[in-house]
C-alpha cells in the first residue's frame, strides 16, 4: 500500500488531470483535503460513504471530519494538523471506524500523506474498507472468549462431578469441597467469593466477603431451599455462561443430596424390614445365583443351628437339604431362575447336627435394576403335618387290612362295585376355584363319552355340599368324603385340598378332585384315596398329571 500511495503522489505531481484519471480507476477511496475542505473525491470513496461525489465536494470547512465517530474526531483532527504542519514526506497508517450517510458504521484502513495540490499544501487520504475482515476478527475473538468460558465451565463441572462421585463423604465435606471448586469456572477466579445456605446452615470458606456484585441460584431439595451465591470482590460483570454454571452445579448437588436421602431412607426401611423378619416364626432367606446365602432371619439361625458369623463366612443352600431330597430340590431351585410359574415345594431339610425336618419352601425371584440377582423365599416347618398325614395313612392301611381280614373270615364274596358295562360311566374330574366366580370345572376324563348330566353342575353341587359340611375356611388340608348323589342315582368320592396362592384370600386356593361312579363302597374309597392324594401332590408341585392314567388306576379298584 505504501508503494501505491507513492505512485499516486508522483502522478499527482506530474499532472493533476492524470492523477484524477488513475485514481478513478483504482478500487480504493481517495480524498484530497486542502485548507480543511475536500478538494477531490473519487467514486469508490463516494460509494463507501453513501454520498455522491458532488455532495462530498460541497462539504464546508472541517465538515469532512463528520464521517468519524465523535470520540475519535479530536485525535484525527490533531493528526491531520501535525502532518500539514510538519510537511514531512511520510505515510501515516491507522485503522478507524467511519459513519456512512445512512448512519451505518464501517471499519476502514486509512493511509495519509502530505502532497502539493494546485501548488498548495494538501493532505492525500486513502480509505480501504475492512468491515468484513474486522467483523470476522471480532467474531473470532468473541468465539475464542466463549470457548475459554466454556472450557472453564466444563472443567468446573468435571471437578464437581468427581467430588459428587466420591462414596462415604459427609454432606458438610461435600458442600465445602464444591465451594472451593466454583471459582475455577468464572472469568476472574481470584476475585470470587462463594457461599451456600442449606437447612438453616451457612457454608462459606475462611476467606469470604459479601458484596453487592453477586449472582444467586435457588434449588429446592426435599422441601428445603438451598441457596448458592457467588460474589465478585470488585465491580465485574457476570456472564450468562456463569449463571448457567451455578444452576448446573446446584442441580447436580441436588441430585446427590436427594440420592443420599433416598439411600438413608432405604437403609432405615431395610433395617426395620429385617427387624420385622426376625420376629417371624418362619424362616425367611435370600440366596444369590450360586445359591449362597445372602440373608437369613433369626428363625433361620435358630432352626438350622448356625450362627450369624457362619452364615456371613459363606454357606450354600444345598448344605441344608437332606441327601435324600438334594438332587430333586436343587434341580427345582436352579430352574426357578427361569421358570415362568413358581410354586411351593416340600423337601426334607437337615440341621447342623444332622437332624432333619420336613419343610414347605416358597420361592420368589429377586431383581435389582431390572436384573435377576437371586432368589428369596420362606421355609415353613411342616414336620407335624407330615407326621399327622403319615399317621392317618397308617390308620387307613390298618383299617383296610382289618376289613379285608373281616371279609375273609366271614367268607363274604366281595363283588366289583361296577360291571364291565358300567365302566364308561366312571368320571374323574378336577374342580378349581376362582376368587370371584367361585368353583369351576377345570378338567375331566373321559371327555369323548356323553354323560346324561352336566359334569360342571354336578361338580358345583358337590363343591357346595363339601363347603356346607366343613365350611369354606376349613378346606385347606387334604380330606376325603364318600357321598351319595341322589339326583343322578350315583355315588361320588370327593377329595379336596388347597395350594399356596399369594393372590388369593387367605393365601391358599382350594381345589377338589372327584370320582363319580354308579357305585362306590367304603373299601373302594380307602383304596383309591392314595391315588387322589398322589394327583393332589402333582397339582401342588405344578406338575402335569395324566388324567387317563389315574382314571384307569381308579377303574381297576372299582372293577376288581
Amino acid at each position: 500500500m505504501n508503494i501505491e500511495l507513492k505512485n499516486l503522489k508522483e502522478k499527482l505531481g506530474e499532472s493533476e488531470e492524470k492523477f484524477k484519471i488513475i485514481s478513478s480507476k483504482i478500487p480504493v477511496g481517495i480524498f484530497i483535503i486542502q485548507d480543511n475542505v475536500v478538494k477531490y473525491a473519487n467514486n469508490p470513496i463516494a460509494k463507501l460513504l453513501g454520498y455522491s461525489v458532488k455532495e462530498i465536494l460541497k462539504w464546508s470547512k472541517n465538515e469532512f471530519y463528520k464521517i468519524f465517530l465523535p470520540q475519535d474526531k479530536p485525535v484525527i483532527i490533531e493528526r491531520s494538523k501535525k502532518i500539514m504542519r510538519t510537511g514531512r514526506d511520510f505515510i501515516k497508517y491507522y485503522i478507524e471506524q467511519i459513519i456512512t450517510k445512512s448512519g451505518k458504521i464501517k471499519w476502514v484502513e486509512i493511509y495519509t500523506n502530505f502532497v502539493i495540490y494546485n501548488r498548495k499544501k494538501a493532505l492525500l487520504v486513502i480509505f480501504i474498507e475492512l468491515t468484513k475482515k474486522k467483523r470476522a476478527e471480532l467474531r473470532l475473538v468473541k468465539s475464542g472468549k466463549k470457548l475459554q468460558e466454556r472450557i472453564k465451565k466444563l472443567n468446573a463441572i468435571f471437578k464437581v462431578s468427581n467430588i459428587l462421585d466420591k462414596p462415604n463423604i459427609s454432606l458438610d465435606e461435600l458442600i465445602y469441597k464444591i465451594l472451593g471448586v466454583i471459582p475455577s469456572g468464572f472469568q476472574y477466579p481470584k476475585l470470587i467469593s462463594t457461599r451456600i445456605i442449606y437447612r438453616d446452615k451457612e457454608y462459606k470458606l475462611i476467606i469470604f466477603k459479601e458484596t453487592g456484585w453477586k449472582i444467586t441460584s435457588k434449588i429446592e431439595i426435599a422441601d428445603q431451599l438451598m441457596i448458592l451465591e457467588v460474589f465478585y470482590l470488585e465491580d465485574r460483570p457476570f456472564l450468562e455462561e456463569e449463571q448457567k454454571l451455578l444452576k448446573d452445579i446446584g442441580k447436580r448437588l441436588k441430585f446427590r443430596i436427594e440420592q443420599n436421602i433416598a439411600e438413608e431412607k432405604l437403609k432405615r426401611s431395610e433395617e426395620k424390614y429385617r427387624e420385622t423378619l426376625d420376629l417371624l416364626p418362619s424362616i425367611v432367606f435370600e440366596i444369590d445365583q450360586n445359591l449362597n446365602f445372602v440373608y437369613i432371619n433369626k428363625s433361620g439361625f435358630e432352626k438350622f443351628g448356625y450362627s450369624n458369623e457362619e452364615f456371613k463366612d459363606g454357606l450354600n443352600f444345598s448344605k441344608f437339604l437332606s441327601i435324600k431330597d438334594r438332587t430333586r430340590a436343587l434341580t427345582y431351585i436352579n430352574s426357578s431362575f427361569k421358570r415362568k410359574n413358581l410354586t411351593s415345594k416340600e423337601y426334607l431339610m437337615e440341621k447342623k447336627g444332622g437332624s432333619k425336618f420336613w419343610a414347605r419352601i416358597h420361592i420368589r425371584r429377586i431383581y435389582k435394576g431390572g436384573e435377576l440377582i437371586g432368589l428369596g423365599g420362606v421355609i415353613i416347618d411342616i414336620t407335624s403335618q407330615k407326621r399327622a398325614q403319615e399317621k392317618r395313612n397308617r390308620q387307613i392301611q390298618m383299617v383296610n387290612r382289618k376289613m379285608k381280614e373281616l371279609f375273609s373270615s366271614l367268607k363274604i364274596e366281595i363283588k366289583p362295585s361296577i360291571s364291565n358295562q358300567e365302566k364308561s360311566s366312571l368320571i374323574l374330574f378336577l374342580m378349581d376355584w376362582h376368587d370371584k366366580m367361585g368353583p369351576y370345572l377345570k378338567d375331566y376324563f373321559p371327555k369323548e363319552h356323553k354323560f346324561p348330566f352336566p359334569i360342571n353342575d354336578i361338580g358345583f353341587q358337590l363343591y357346595n355340599a363339601i363347603s356346607s359340611i366343613y365350611g369354606q375356611a376349613y378346606i385347606t388340608e387334604a380330606q376325603g368324603i364318600l357321598l351319595n348323589i341322589e339326583n343322578i342315582k350315583m355315588d361320588g368320592y370327593i377329595f379336596f385340598d388347597a395350594l399356596p396362592d399369594p393372590n388369593f384370600r387367605g393365601k391358599e386356593r382350594p381345589y377338589m378332585l372327584g370320582i363319580i361312579a354308579p357305585k362306590i363302597n367304603y373299601i373302594d374309597s380307602l383304596k383309591f384315596r392314595d391315588v387322589l392324594h398322589e394327583i393332589s401332590q402333582k397339582i401342588k408341585n405344578n406338575e402335569n398329571w395324566e388324567n387317563e392314567y389315574y382314571w384307569k388306576k381308579i377303574l381297576a379298584v372299582l372293577s376288581s
